[in-house]
C-alpha cells in the first residue's frame, strides 16, 4: 500500500534559518518605493497602481506584508525570550539605530542644505525639532515634514511619509507586552492566555477592518492590527496549520475570482494575505535561499526610500514615473546595504551581550 505523504505545518519547517522572509520583506519594500513613484512624479495620489480599482495599492499591500511578517517573527521572538526587558531591548536594536541614523542624516544635511530659511530660522523651529523628538521616539506619531524642505515638489512638504507604520507596529508591540504583562497577573500561566489574547485581537480586528472597509470608514488601525495579529496568531497556531501548496493555489484563484468585485476582493485577501506570506516563507525554493547570504536590506530600504525619491523629484522636477523609479531604486539600494552593514547588523550583534545583562543565567 502507498505510504501517504505526511503533511507539513508551520512549525516543521521553522527550524533553523531556511526560509524566505529577507526576501519577502525585500520585495515589499521594493513595491512600496516602485507605488510611491507614481504619486511623488505627478503629486496626486490616486496614480497610484490599482488604487482606483480596489481602493488599495501594491505599497498597500507591501504593508500588510511586513506586519504579517512582523507579528509573526515578534511573537516568536517574545515567546522564546519570556522576557520583556529581552524583547524589548531585541526591538529597539532593531529599530532606532538605523532610524536615529536617517533622522540625523535628514535634519543635519538634508534639511539645512535645502530649506527656504536661513540655518538659524531652520534650527530653532518648533516644526525642526517636532520632526526630530516625535520621529525619534515612535511612541506619539509622525510628523512629516521640515521647515521650507521640498516645497516645491509634486507631493510638497513631505520629507519621508514611510514612516507612518514605525509608530503602529511599535504601539502593536506595546499590545503584545501588555498581555504578557497580563497574563503573568491574573493568570499566572502566560503562554497560553497571551495566546487566546492574540486569537481574540486577531478576530476583533479582522472584523474592524471589513467593517471599516465597507463602510468607509478611513483608519489605517484596524487593519495593520488584523495583518499583525494574523502573523502572529499563525505562530500561536504554528503546530496546527498545514502548509500545502492546493490551499495555497486556492487562495490565490480565489482571488483572482473576487477582484471582479472590490469589496469581495479585500475580504478575500484579507482572508488569504497571512497564509500565502507564511507559505511563501517556508516554501521549498532552495536557490532562493541564497539571498539571506546578502544581509537584511528590507528595513533601510524601506526606511530611505521616500526620502530619496523627494531628493530626486527636488533635484530633476518634472521627472517622470520611470526615471524616477529607476533612479530611485539603485539610490535606496545603496543606502539600505550601508544601513544594513554599517548601523543594523553591528547594532543585532549586541543582543547577546544585552540579553547576557538582563538575564544572566541565560
Amino acid at each position: 500500500m502507498p505510504v501517504e505523504k505526511q503533511r507539513v505545518t508551520i512549525e516543521d519547517r521553522m527550524g533553523g534559518r531556511d526560509n524566505h522572509f529577507n526576501l519577502i520583506r525585500f520585495v515589499a519594500a521594493l513595491a512600496v518605493l516602485v507605488t510611491h513613484s507614481f504619486a511623488l512624479s505627478s503629486g496626486h495620489r490616486e496614480n497610484q497602481p490599482l488604487w482606483t480599482t480596489y481602493g488599495m495599492t501594491p505599497g498597500s499591500i507591501a504593508v500588510d506584508v511586513f506586519f504579517v511578517t512582523s507579528g509573526f517573527l515578534v511573537c516568536h521572538s517574545l515567546f522564546s525570550r519570556q522576557n520583556l526587558l529581552e524583547f524589548a531591548a531585541a526591538r529597539a536594536l532593531r529599530i532606532l539605530p538605523a532610524l536615529w541614523v536617517v533622522l540625523a542624516i535628514t535634519v543635519v544635511l538634508v534639511g539645512p542644505t535645502l530649506t527656504t530659511l536661513n540655518l538659524g530660522d531652520f534650527a530653532r523651529s518648533h516644526e525642526t525639532w517636532r520632526y526630530v523628538i516625535k520621529n525619534a521616539s515612535i511612541v506619539s506619531g509622525m510628523a512629516p515634514t521640515l521647515p521650507g524642505v521640498f516645497e516645491h515638489n509634486a507631493m510638497a512638504r513631505l520629507v519621508n511619509s514611510s514612516l507612518w507604520t514605525l509608530y503602529h507596529e511599535v504601539w502593536l508591540y506595546a499590545c503584545l507586552c501588555t498581555y504578557w504583562i497580563l497574563a503573568g497577573l491574573i493568570w499566572n500561566r502566560r503562554v497560553p492566555w497571551v495566546s487566546r489574547l492574540i486569537l481574540l485581537s486577531c478576530f476583533v480586528a479582522a472584523v474592524l477592518t471589513v467593517y471599516s472597509r465597507l463602510t468607509g470608514w478611513h483608519y489605517q488601525w484596524p487593519r495593520l492590527a488584523f495583518a499583525f495579529f494574523t502573523g502572529a496568531s499563525f505562530y500561536v497556531l504554528r503546530g496546527k496549520i498545514k502548509l500545502s501548496g492546493v490551499t495555497a493555489c486556492v487562495l490565490a484563484l480565489a482571488l483572482t475570482i473576487a477582484s471582479v468585485q472590490r469589496d469581495v476582493f479585500y475580504v478575500v485577501y484579507s482572508a488569504a494575505v497571512g497564509y500565502l506570506v507564511l507559505f511563501a516563507a517556508y516554501a521549498r525554493a532552495t536557490p532562493l535561499l541564497a539571498f539571506n547570504r546578502l544581509g537584511d536590506y528590507s528595513y533601510g530600504v524601506y526606511i530611505y526610500g521616500f526620502l530619496v525619491q523627494q531628493l530626486l523629484v527636488n533635484a530633476f522636477p518634472g521627472i517622470g514615473t520611470g526615471p524616477l523609479m529607476a533612479a530611485s531604486i539603485i539610490a535606496t539600494l545603496v543606502c539600505g546595504m550601508a544601513s544594513w552593514h554599517l548601523i543594523e547588523k553591528p547594532a543585532l550583534s549586541k543582543k547577546a551581550w544585552v540579553s547576557a545583562r538582563i538575564n544572566p543565567s541565560r
